[in-house]
């Protein structure tokens, strides 16, 4: 590697939705769009899109919600560790007509604010929209893990 190399740009803040390794997945938004699928996303509109990670730091599928992390270099103390929560979400759905549908949510994303020191975490879930929904409820599960050794 040489001062002179093109290296590209690494970092640990979420991608703008306007950068190239997001904006590829964006779909087509013209004029066969406009007329025909508005407001929908276009045909080949790839959920990729919604991943604001920068490449190496995307987690292949989802989180489990009990994930050890540690980090290192990154804060003044030192190596630090901690456990997510593990905690398991769950919606509950009844529309207007129609059975009540539920379902686990998924742990996708985990923000970490080192200034702050607060750990965000954020669940999805998709449901088919077919009627108004009368009550959405959400809640939540501990579940127990299993405790491991650090590593690091």
């Amino acid at each position: 590697t040489s001062p002179h190399d093109d290296l590209p740009a690494q970092g640990f803040a979420p991608l703008a939705r306007w950068s190239q390794p997001r904006l590829q997945h964006a779909g087509t938004y013209d004029e066969h769009w406009q007329s025909e699928r508005y407001p929908l996303l276009p045909e080949d509109f790839d959920e990729r899109f919604y991943q604001a990670a920068p490449p190496d730091l995307i987690q292949p599928g989802y989180l489990a919600g009990d994930e050890f992390i540690s980090l290192l270099g990154m804060l003044p103390e030192g190596l630090t560790h901690f456990r997510l929560p593990g905690v398991l979400a769950l919606a509950s759905l009844t529309p207007f007509r129609g059975r009540t549908r539920q379902g686990p949510l998924v742990l996708d994303t985990v923000a970490i604010d080192l200034d702050t020191r607060q750990v965000s975490l954020v669940w999805r879930g998709t449901f088919e929209r077919r009627n108004p929904l009368r009550r959405l409820a959400i809640g939540t599960l501990n579940v127990p893990f299993h405790e491991v050794a650090p590593h690091g």
